[in-house]
């Protein structure tokens, strides 16, 4: 097989990789990732890898799928298999096995060598270096932050990068402190760089509480950025946010998530299936560790969880959201940890006037709720649509 017709194989697996990789099972994933080495083993045993740098390039695409969802041992058998067949990593090379470092001292070793081989470190290798290790959850805060600031330093440092949002954005969902975002938004615009979208919704990824991000928005107000808060994204990585240790205590995650969507409905940011999906999580979330801890929930947060749930569903009916099995099987979990049979009654009544048969997890959810019906005649769902299962 020619490089070139190789070339646009393994594009094609890594495209079907990147779509799959964060809504399949590890096992499935791993089949694509066998595959992804078998075309490279192909590869440079048909002679086709005669071409360094055609083999090289190849290599490079294939290691930053495998790094992306850390996955070390593939990783370290194609960088040993590059290393017996002679090809020199080059920069990008380093670029693509950097997500893939299992703490912030080895990305720090990895810029390291970058610079003892003489490399010109750019802005892409730079982006990648600060997401490896503001990313390391094992390391003390202060001690990640001060290497967070001291790549930065380099970065601002460094003549020959020009840095882009793209950079400014993944340094600021590192930021930890109000003050700290705000001075990165001005050093973004200080460039002739406008914040966007995109910039506040890094901003905010990044800080620890909920006055935290009230902060940041009424910051963005204050310099006429009201449109740009116009983001169901920016309100999904707040209702994604509140689940976050770092964020607890706090009066309850789902009085918060109320907060953030009362915000966007003073702002006219249309609820989003991500937004709905977040909410869910969150609630089911707050049940199971609850039920885990055996630390019971008090009514008023369980009414308020309830709400929460019942707002989410009926707005994921408009939303059409049938084919969606995840947000559906989430939805009976939370009746079921709940013992909401009428919840879980209203949604079984739902997929049959839609004719759409749950997936089979909704009904071990559904059966395991005292008072549900254990052998549902599946005979309603007769001239079904489509299947969830």
């Amino acid at each position: 097989m020619s490089d070139h017709l190789l070339a646009r194989r393994v594009a094609t697996m890594v495209r079907n990789a990147r779509a799959k990789r964060s809504r399949v099972p590890y096992s499935e994933l791993s089949t694509v990732y066998r595959e992804l080495w078998e075309a490279w083993r192909t590869h440079q045993r048909d002679g086709a890898g005669d071409s360094p740098t055609a083999s090289l390039r190849l290599a490079n695409t294939i290691l930053s799928v495998f790094a992306e969802k850390a996955r070390r041992e593939w990783v370290q058998r194609l960088l040993f298999d590059m290393a017996q067949r002679g090809l020199r990593p080059d920069l990008a090379t380093l670029t693509a096995v950097l997500p893939s470092a299992e703490s912030a001292g080895e990305a720090l070793r990895i810029k390291s060598m970058a610079r003892r081989q003489g490399f010109a470190l750019d802005a892409t290798f730079y982006n990648a270096v600060l997401r490896a290790v503001s990313h390391d959850r094992a390391q003390p805060l202060a001690e990640r932050d001060a290497a967070v600031a001291g790549v930065w330093r380099e970065v601002l440092g460094d003549s020959s990068i020009e840095p882009s949002a793209l950079l400014f954005n993944t340094r600021l969902a590192s930021a930890a402190a109000v003050d700290e975002a705000v001075l990165l938004i001005e050093q973004l615009n200080a460039r002739g760089l406008p914040a966007t979208a995109a910039t506040y919704s890094a901003a905010v990824s990044g800080l620890p509480s909920v006055a935290a991000v009230e902060a940041i928005l009424r910051y963005a107000e204050g310099r006429g950025d009201r449109k740009l808060l116009r983001d169901p994204v920016l309100f999904t990585t707040c209702l994604n946010n509140v689940a976050k240790p770092a964020w607890q205590p706090a009066p309850t995650p789902v009085a918060d998530a109320f907060r953030f969507l009362t915000i966007a409905a003073e702002l006219q940011v249309p609820a989003t299936l991500e937004m709905l999906c977040s909410c869910l999580r969150l609630s089911v979330a707050r049940l199971s560790s609850a039920a885990a801890s055996r630390c019971p929930v008090s009514r008023a947060e369980l009414n308020e969880t309830g709400q929460l749930v019942e707002s989410t569903v009926r707005a994921a009916f408009l939303h059409g959201a049938d084919s969606i099995s995840s947000f559906w099987t989430s939805a009976m979990q939370y009746y079921n940890l709940s013992a909401d049979l009428p919840g879980a009654n209203r949604l079984i009544n739902h997929f049959k006037s839609t004719r759409v048969r749950p997936s089979d997890a909704m009904l071990r959810y559904y059966s395991g709720i005292p008072g549900s019906d254990k052998h549902l005649d599946m005979s309603s769902w007769a001239n079904l649509r489509y299947s969830l299962t």
